[in-house]
């Protein structure tokens, strides 16, 4: 009910009540009082009656009058300060427009992104001003038509340092009373929330420090190539001396020195063929196959050449290997796995190489190994073979050098060459040495007497002399199988020092503490350093079995083993040669100044058996089993 017909209804009332009170008010007098005095008395109280009652229903009504002000006050201050916060956000733009796209009124909002005040918008049109332009007006307008007067819309309005404003606007259509419809825009910055979504986006499928693709990503596209039947490459990247730049260097440099793998990866290939895959490993697809060979070529010269990164110059030489779809597999995984097995086969060669069938036979084979050396270990099924070293001058034996063999029942016979490197890529490596060594001591000092003066040699891992049981557990085979330690030697490769040098000089320290003797063996095939050996406290130095096989051809080798002869003298150790298996060699060695050999001409490694009847009959005093 409107205002005045509240009032008229309320008039209208007062009236009835005022002529029913009058009328039957003098009914009842008159029926009650006869007495012409007492009627003019009634008359008067009546009337003060009348006035009393009447005086109370205006209190009544100008008092709940007045409340009704009040409260309706208080709320409409309510509603005027949240009008005023909204209208003032400064989050929020609003903008007062009718349906021909002039503006009313603006916040303060839009003024602020266009360097304007709010009332400089008055009267222009929508499309005239920065907010959005004639298309999307018309837009605007056609969609609150149809939504019969609701509608979202998004714009972009650019401030005057030059950033984009993502608005999401919401309009409602309302009408006045003779007037005509009026949209008032709600719109709501939501740049930051756009760019953390965006942001969200690029990580789920981009890594974060090369700014490649990233696996997620990869598994994707390698569905939708699949998918298509398209033929392909696919290629594993390795960088070859990463692991020592971060080492070095630290991890920073080494996500540096990553992503200048990326700018290197973009600039030769397109970006959504190039991909990370895990730590210094990337993914390449080459979808033109004729053209695989020229474009790793031309990468592959593109790092061969020195790169500076922070102000630090390194070569980053790369490992590849390469499968091909659909030669090589048919799903994702079978291609991938494939594909770190052509990679293992280049890191070998130190060569891109593309993925044999043998690669996976021989890790078949690998695993079927180290799962039965794991039993062989457990049953004690392993054995030991000796070998001679003679004394170059006397030709008697002088030595034994301790070897491992196997012969698994499923597998046969497997070499040592085969199952140690296996093992050294394990722990296993760590329980194979431990048995050899306990079955060493055990021997030694069950058959002192048949093996005289004869000094026994182990081949020791560098994983084992560096491992923290190692001291502890040679502690403990030392003290259940007591031998004289002078009649032991481990023999230890430079290479394995090399890798980690401080714990191994403690560790040799500690072995030539309790009495043993040390041997380097392979010495000059791989690093070679005289500062090296100046630390160690050697006894024996092993010239390697290469050397001795081209000791004749009067080369290189002939003069690098006389330079080590005469090294030996120079430090005084003892010089052991490895391999003869001619007199011509031998002879050569001994008038160089070796003192020792071992090798078939004087005998193959025997079995123990063997080799108690070999000391026995005095055979090692002989020319030995050509």
């Amino acid at each position: 009910m409107t205002r005045p017909g509240k009032a008229r209804h309320i008039v209208a009332r007062y009236l009835a009540f005022g002529i029913l009170w009058i009328t039957l008010s003098d009914y009842l007098l008159a029926l009650l009082i006869k007495d012409p005095q007492n009627w003019t008395l009634a008359q008067t109280y009546k009337g003060w009656f009348f006035i009393l009652i009447t005086a109370v229903l205006l209190y009544y009504l100008i008092h709940h009058y007045y409340r009704s002000l009040e409260v309706l006050h208080e709320r409409t201050t309510l509603l005027e300060d949240f009008i005023d916060r909204v209208y003032h956000e400064r989050n929020v733009a609003i903008v007062l427009w009718d349906m021909t796209g002039r503006i009313y009124k603006v916040n303060r909002l839009i003024g602020e992104y266009l360097g304007q005040k709010p009332e400089s918008f008055v009267g222009r049109n929508l499309h005239e001003t920065a907010v959005m332009g004639r298309d999307d007006l018309d837009d605007r307008i056609k969609a609150l038509k149809a939504s019969k007067g609701l509608s979202k819309h998004e714009t972009v309005i650019t401030d005057l340092e030059g950033e984009a404003h993502i608005i999401h606007w919401n309009d409602g259509v309302f009408d006045g009373e003779g007037a005509e419809p009026m949209v008032l825009s709600f719109g709501t910055d939501v740049t930051r929330e756009m760019e953390s979504r965006r942001q969200l986006e690029f990580l789920a499928y981009h890594d974060p420090v090369t700014g490649l693709f990233n696996r997620d990503r990869l598994a994707v596209r390698m569905a939708a190539l699949i998918q298509d039947q398209e033929a392909f490459t696919l290629c594993l990247v390795d960088l070859k001396a990463f692991k020592e730049l971060n080492d070095f260097h630290g991890y920073r440099f080494g996500d540096k020195v990553l992503g200048l793998m990326g700018e290197i990866l973009r600039e030769n290939f397109e970006m959504e063929n190039i991909y990370r895959w895990v730590g210094d490993k990337f993914l390449l697809i080459i979808r033109d196959q004729a053209l695989e060979s020229e474009k790793l070529a031309r990468l592959r010269g593109v790092l061969a050449k020195n790169l500076t990164c922070d102000g630090i110059t390194f070569r980053n030489e790369i490992n590849l290997g390469m499968v091909r779809y659909p030669d090589h597999g048919e799903a994702f995984s079978d291609l991938l796995k494939r594909c770190e097995l052509a990679l293992v086969a280049g890191k070998k060669k130190g060569e891109a190489v593309v993925f044999e069938e043998s690669f996976e036979a021989g890790i078949k084979r690998g695993y079927l190994i180290r799962e039965a050396l794991k039993n062989a270990l457990e049953e004690d099924a392993l054995s030991l073979v000796f070998q001679p070293i003679y004394d170059l001058v006397t030709r008697e034996v002088v030595g034994l050098e301790t070897l491992l063999r196997w012969r698994d029942p499923v597998l046969g016979e497997i070499s040592p060459k085969e199952f140690i490197p296996m093992a050294e890529e394990s722990s296993l490596i760590l329980e194979v040495d431990q048995w050899v060594m306990r079955h060493t001591f055990s021997l030694i000092r069950r058959h002192r007497e048949a093996l005289g003066g004869l000094t026994v040699s182990i081949n020791l891992s560098g994983k084992t002399l560096t491992s923290p049981g190692f001291s502890g557990y040679l502690s403990r085979v030392l003290e259940d199988c007591p031998i004289d330690p002078g009649s032991l030697g481990f023999e230890v490769t430079e290479y394995s020092l090399i890798e980690d040098w401080e714990d191994s000089l403690e560790a040799i320290h500690f072995l030539k503490s309790l009495g043993f003797k040390l041997i380097l063996d392979d010495f000059g095939t791989l690093y070679s350093s005289l500062n090296y050996l100046t630390k160690l406290p050697l006894d024996v130095l092993k010239i390697d079995k290469v050397y001795v096989d081209c000791l004749l051809d009067q080369g290189k080798e002939e003069r690098i083993v006389a330079i080590i002869l005469k090294l030996t003298q120079m430090i005084e150790v003892h010089s052991v040669a490895e391999g003869i298996e001619s007199r011509e060699q031998e002879e050569a060695l001994r008038a160089m100044g070796c003192h020792y050999g071992q090798g078939y001409y004087f005998s193959k490694p025997l079995g123990l058996e063997e080799l108690l009847s070999y000391q026995e009959k005095g055979e090692g005093g002989n020319e030995g089993l050509h």
